[in-house]
């Protein structure tokens, strides 16, 4: 997906929104000077294009081009806002909204080189409650959130840092009067039990994984996570991109695991996507005949699909006489070839009648936009009060029929 180029789509349809026709032309020639400039790899070039073409008529394909030349750059955190604005987009697939979503957690978690400074040099580094050197540190670290402290003689600082898209970050402390004589700020760092001594296990889990876990404000590390602690009463927060911060008091107790069940709920703007309804429209035809020799039956048909059920309006010849069916089918299965089985409501001149259906689903095809399914069927068709002609002219009479058609229909499903 993340090569994807959307050339046959976009030069078939793309922007065939209620925009002018001059603008949707002109998108497409800005939209296929981006995909020119994408194959000589001049990606700042491109994106001016696919901008252009999305500032005339907006459109998802351009969003995701204008990203993926960003993230070529370099440029991760314009990628990632191209990226997001993908996303709002209504017309993007469950599929793609899940595999851009992976995309932007591995952005916001690209490596970048943090640089540490002090004054006076040679402060202590702690980061995440690990020793990691010294002032003037400069190290690797992941994309996540991290406590960064220095100290040197009695004076301490520390700071909370964010790494996020491999942007580089500097860390600055002051440190005046570091030695005996200066007052020592607060420091905060997690209690590991004393060798020896008794302790507990504090266990965090829950989603999303891999978000910031920390305790009583020092980080310990992302979820799912385990650290050994020295009894007592903690605070814990639990913090990840795109979620309001999670927070909760837990008691460690001695010999004995604490678990903590950590659910952040999604930020406003950052809302997981729903479950999409997969809507599909019915058009087709199909023909048969009663198995008892009554005659022949063609039918047209159209409605809708939903999941495993269709709901459609057939019209067509039954008994040599007009016949409009309302029906619904439930395919029990969600393979390609699969049983089915449906009842409806079937009114005819004069008359009407109920019918009981059952069959096979072949789905010969299953694109994303277009189908194509075969429905081999056999039931039975009961009319009451039909008109037939018996007798003088002019002279009708209410008769009772049934019919057990053996019949196949071919329907184009349409999403």
């Amino acid at each position: 997906m993340r090569a994807l180029v959307f050339a046959a789509l976009v030069l078939l349809g793309l922007f065939g929104s209620p925009a002018r026709a001059d603008d949707r032309e002109d998108a497409r020639k800005e939209f296929a000077a981006g995909q020119a400039a994408d194959r000589r790899r001049a990606w700042q070039e491109a994106i001016e294009h696919y901008m252009r073409a999305n500032d005339l008529v907006p459109h998802p394909f351009a969003m995701f081009n204008i990203a993926t030349d960003y993230e070529r750059l370099g440029k991760l955190r314009e990628a990632a806002n191209w990226y997001e604005r993908y996303l709002d987009t209504s017309s993007t697939t469950e599929a793609d909204r899940e595999k851009v979503h992976r995309i932007l957690i591995e952005l916001r978690n690209r490596p970048a080189q943090v640089t540490v400074g002090s004054t006076p040099d040679g402060a202590r580094v702690v980061i995440n409650g690990i020793p990691s050197g010294s002032t003037p540190y400069t190290g690797q670290l992941k994309g996540g959130m991290y406590r960064i402290a220095v100290e040197k003689g009695r004076a301490r600082d520390w700071k909370e840092v964010t790494i996020e898209f491999g942007e580089p970050a500097v860390v600055q402390f002051h440190l005046p009067g570091a030695g005996p004589s200066h007052t020592p700020q607060p420091h905060v760092d997690v209690p590991r039990p004393a060798a020896g001594t008794p302790s507990g296990t504090m266990r965090v889990t829950g989603e999303p994984v891999g978000a910031m876990v920390t305790i009583d404000g020092m980080g310990a590390g992302t979820m799912p996570l385990d650290v050994p602690l020295a009894p007592g009463s903690y605070t814990v927060a639990v913090t990840a991109f795109g979620y309001a911060p999670y927070q909760t008091t837990a008691v460690v107790l001695p010999n004995q695991e604490t678990v903590i069940e950590a659910r952040p709920t999604r930020a406003l703007g950052h809302l997981a996507p729903g479950p999409v309804m997969p809507v599909g429209y019915l058009l087709g035809g199909g023909g048969g005949a009663d198995v008892r020799g009554s005659g022949a039956l063609y039918l047209v048909e159209a409605g809708i699909r939903v999941f495993q059920y269709d709901a459609s309006a057939r019209v067509g010849r039954v008994f040599d006489v007009t016949a409009v069916d309302l029906l619904i089918r439930y395919t029990m299965g969600k393979a390609r070839f699969a049983p089915y089985i449906g009842a409806g409501y079937s009114y005819v001149s004069q008359g009407f009648g109920f019918v009981f259906l059952g069959g096979l689903r072949w789905d010969i095809s299953r694109g994303d936009k277009l189908g194509m399914s075969l429905m081999l069927e056999s039931g039975y068709r009961y009319y009451t009060g039909t008109a037939v002609d018996d007798g003088p002219v002019g002279d009708t009479v209410a008769a009772s029929g049934s019919v057990v058609p053996l019949m196949a229909s071919l329907l184009i499903v349409y999403r």
